[in-house]
């Protein structure tokens, strides 16, 4: 009983590290289907400003992951 109560608890510790690294992401880009003004919403047929979100979320994501797997050996 206790060795699995002991996975159980390792479990829950994954997916909480997971849930802490998508959850920032998922409120961002959960603004663009909000009545938000969003950078670079007025200029028409640039996506830079698009690139630029994207890139800093998968900078931070990756972030996130390397530092749990580094610091806390979760991952």
């Amino acid at each position: 009983m206790n060795e699995r109560a002991e996975q159980t608890n390792d479990t829950l510790g994954k997916l909480t590290v997971l849930g802490t690294i998508v959850l920032p992401m998922n409120i961002i880009t959960g603004m663009w289907g909000m009545n938000v003004w969003v950078p670079g919403q007025g200029d028409e047929g640039i996506l830079l400003w698009f690139w630029v979100i994207t890139a800093g979320l998968i900078a931070f994501g990756l972030s996130c992951y390397f530092t749990a797997k580094r610091v806390y050996g979760i991952v």
